[in-house]
């Protein structure tokens, strides 16, 4: 299966995060579309990408970026599901990842219009609505506070934990504490 690159500037196909300018924001990309945390992603440096699909994809983006899909709004540093099309504008360095998205070399490549890259067959390949509304970085973990790999893998513990409870069937509950809303999963213990 593949995404055809229709639109890329300032866009590389970077390997891996260590070959990345901001290796967290790269692998909570890759995390947050269930990928391993060493998997390829795509790094903006300020520029535009538009991605389309022939296939339905779980995709994420982070950084400072404003995202569509499907030709609407969406947000950062969350789970994303694309039928057709991902419009990512960078202010800064932003990631893109594919839910099984693979990387032809081995070093950080320029991505052009017109190239098509591949992805393992997967779709959203099980996800449910409701575990794809949980698929976003909290607040809390937005930062690598200066260890890029021990803030991801804590990202990853906490993504394998709220899948656990997720598929037991936790429920999103909203609550505001002295003026300010918060997301808490709820699950009922018997």
């Amino acid at each position: 299966m593949t995404i055809v690159i229709r639109v890329a500037e300032k866009a590389f196909l970077s390997p891996a995060p260590s070959a990345s300018l901001d290796r967290y924001a790269h692998a909570a990309a890759n995390l947050l579309c269930l990928n391993p945390l060493m998997s390829p992603a795509i790094e903006l440096r300020g520029g535009e990408l538009l991605v389309e699909t022939s296939h339905p994809v779980l995709a994420a983006v982070t950084g400072p970026a404003a995202v569509a899909v499907d030709g609407r709004k969406a947000g950062t540093w969350s789970a994303l599901y694309v039928e057709r099309s991902l419009s990512v504008f960078a202010e800064g360095r932003a990631y893109v990842s594919v839910r099984g998205l693979r990387a032809p070399a081995e070093r950080k490549v320029p991505l052009s219009s017109g190239v098509e890259l591949s992805t393992e067959p997967n779709g959203q390949n099980g996800v449910s609505g409701r575990l794809l509304a949980a698929l976003k970085v909290p607040p809390s973990l937005l930062s690598d506070n200066g260890d890029w790999l021990q803030a991801a893998h804590r990202l990853q513990r906490y993504f394998e934990l709220l899948t656990d409870i997720v598929q037991k069937g936790a429920e999103l509950v909203r609550v505001s504490i002295g003026g300010v809303e918060y997301e808490a999963w709820v699950l009922e213990v018997s």
